[in-house]
């Protein structure tokens, strides 16, 4: 597929933002932007900075041509030569250009330093306004779109982090404000932002047009705004890389063009239920009304409700202020959706949190297949003793922290017992490899169960399943059972991802992957007119029926099977 930047960063009608912000993400792609018309004097000048022969050419083939005067990726907030970070300015000090640095969070060298939030007045920005649940809204909007490259690109681009766990959060707030989804997206984990990409893909890859058409998501933010007064925030150490950064106090007021709303909701609520993968459920819905019938209910619904003005105190979770954790990597630090989302769930149930230290140590393995073994060896240990540790570090970074810090403190009150069964074969195989993201599947993974009456084994490869056992034995392969080969069993694959060198197996990813393998088969099913017609499915159980007494010589009945399917 096309690098939609590569082809932004040759395009002369690119805007100097953006290429500003792909040669500071890409370095892959600095000769492109080097050569491009619309590349100014201090962009190229940045560009130069780095010694790279491509550029370097490509800044000599320009033939002096002058073009329009613009700003350089080090001349704005977070912006900086690559393999520096940009140099937090504590209010009123000068800069490390000599200048006076204006009062709030600022970076050095910049001429468009942060508010400040903590004076209590409104920041003297000059719009504060256009944003609210615009996060929650274009982020929902944008998995439902998964059409849009565009969006997908913005989406998932990182910029890099701050300085202090307070800064990361005023970066994020002001994201929200000013409507840069890239911003906000500039200061979340890295870690967090990779792992989302690797499930949206695993997803994608399978159901790439579930959203239907791509969804305007930027019409709907501009029908929203959003202004914040007198924010306060307070920062709580927890450990080395972890804090709980508090918003102490301050409201915000959410307002919205009635009108346009209902109108934007309305497109995208038509295009979803439209969607063939929401077929089954229209009958049960009623008659679906057309897309001025929702507008008009839309109104009605609306009418009166905005503006609405929410303070932090409104915001409490089991006395609480509101919050977001932050975590630090590679030296910055970064705003932690999963790490909120977990901490909220810890708060909200009384549990106890884990701590990172454990997870400091985690290395991964040295291949795909290794890490389908390791992630098989740790579950064992963990269902034998109830020490999860081990499993824990077997996983990408962003599941690790998550279950050291809000799962491993409960789980470790699970003692562990004796398995009446026993993995004596672990065999993978890598299937497909791209980009740091690997399929694994079973090559030869042999399960021993013993009874104590009936021993038995059950052997798993990529396509078929092989049972022996005194009263089942064979061996069955899911691309020939009848019924069961509409699902396409056989595409199932763990995911495993690289860190820094090493492999690790996501569940998450793989889960991902499977609902979207199972969603696709079923879709396709539907729109074959399978899934409806009865006869066919009494045909297909019948005909499976007769392979497992031919293959393993039981019936359905015997293998708890004897109810017809019902879809």
């Amino acid at each position: 597929m096309t690098d939609p930047l590569s082809l932004q960063a040759s395009d002369p009608a690119t805007t100097a933002e953006t290429l500003a912000r792909i040669a500071y993400e890409r370095p892959d792609l600095r000769p492109a932007v080097a050569a491009n018309p619309a590349a100014y004097p201090e962009l190229l000048t940045w560009l130069g900075q780095f010694n790279d022969p491509a550029v370097s050419a490509a800044i000599a083939a320009r033939g002096g041509a002058a073009p329009t005067a613009g700003w350089a990726p080090a001349q704005q907030p977070g912006f900086t030569p690559q393999g520096q970070q940009p140099t937090f300015t504590p209010q009123g000090q000068p800069d490390t250009f000599g200048q006076p640095a204006q009062a709030g969070y600022g970076f050095a060298g910049t001429d468009q330093p942060y508010a400040s939030y903590d004076s209590g007045t409104t920041p003297p920005r000059k719009s504060r306004k256009k944003a609210i649940i615009a996060g929650a809204v274009a982020g929902g909007v944008l998995l439902l779109g998964g059409g849009s490259v565009a969006a997908y690109q913005m989406f998932f681009s990182k910029l890099g982090g701050a300085e202090s766990p307070d800064q990361a959060a005023v970066r994020l707030v002001e994201g929200f404000a000013d409507k840069d989804m890239v911003a906000m997206y500039g200061v979340l984990s890295p870690a967090e932002i990779e792992h989302s990409r690797t499930n949206l893909d695993a997803w994608l890859s399978e159901v790439e047009d579930l959203g239907g058409d791509a969804i305007d998501y930027e019409a709907l933010l501009d029908t929203l705004s959003l202004e914040i007064e007198g924010l306060e925030i307070e920062v709580e150490n927890i450990e080395e890389g972890l804090a709980k950064v508090y918003f102490t106090d301050g409201s915000m007021t959410i307002d919205a063009d009635e009108e346009l709303l209902a109108t934007e909701v309305a497109k995208v609520a038509t295009d979803l239920v439209g969607n063939p993968m929401f077929a089954d459920y229209q009958g049960l819905m009623g008659p679906i009304p057309s897309e001025e019938e929702m507008k008009s209910q839309l109104l009605t619904e609306l009418e009166g409700t905005f503006p609405v003005t929410v303070t932090t105190a409104e915001m409490q979770v089991a006395d609480d202020a509101p919050f977001v954790m932050a975590v630090e990597e590679e030296g910055s630090w970064y705003v932690s959706p999963y790490l909120t989302l977990g901490e909220y769930a810890m708060v909200e149930s009384d549990q106890a949190r884990g701590t990172l230290a454990s997870i400091k140590d985690a290395q991964g393995f040295d291949s795909p297949e290794a890490a389908a073994v390791g992630m098989t060896d740790a579950a064992a240990a963990f269902a034998t003793t109830g020490d999860m540790s081990s499993l824990v570090n077997a996983m990408p970074l962003a599941e690790r922290r998550l279950l050291a810090l809000y799962v491993a403190p409960s789980a470790s009150e699970f003692s562990g017992e004796e398995m009446p069964f026993e993995i004596t074969s672990k065999e993978f195989r890598t299937r497909s490899e791209d980009k740091g993201v690997a399929e694994v599947v079973f090559e030869n993974f042999t399960i021993s169960i013993d009874d104590g009456v009936q021993p038995g084994t059950v052997t798993l490869s990529e396509e078929c399943l092989a049972l022996a056992h005194p009263t089942v034995n064979g061996e069955i392969c899911y691309p020939e059972m009848p019924l069961v080969r509409e699902l396409s069993l056989e595409e199932l694959s763990f995911i495993a991802v690289e860190e820094d060198g090493g492999w690790f197996l996501s569940p998450s990813a793989t889960m991902s992957e499977a609902f979207a393998t199972l969603g696709r088969a079923g879709m396709e099913m539907y729109e074959s007119g399978k899934l409806e017609d009865q006869a066919w499915i009494d045909a297909q159980t019948a005909e499976l029926e007769t392979y497992l007494t031919e293959k393993l010589g039981v019936s359905m009945d015997d293998l708890g099977m004897g109810m017809s399917p019902s879809f």
